[in-house]
């Protein structure tokens, strides 16, 4: 019998994708976004720092810029 959380995790293993070249079509993938904050609280912000939770059962590398 197959063990799906293996195969969640080979399927969106961005480390496995690399090692066989592969290209990820991770715009096909569906997700939600939930605000909770307006606009107008984000531009009158005292911080410089947004935090962006993001919750996944699988890796997806998301990048950013330090």
């Amino acid at each position: 019998m197959n063990d799906r959380e293996v195969a969640w995790q080979y399927a969106f293993s961005a480390g496995m994708a690399s090692k066989n070249n592969l290209q990820i079509d991770y715009d096909s993938v569906e997700y939600e976004v939930i605000n909770t904050v307006s606009l107008e609280d984000i531009l009158n912000m005292s911080s410089e720092i947004i935090s962006i939770q993001v919750k996944c059962d699988f890796d997806l590398s998301l990048n950013y810029p330090h």
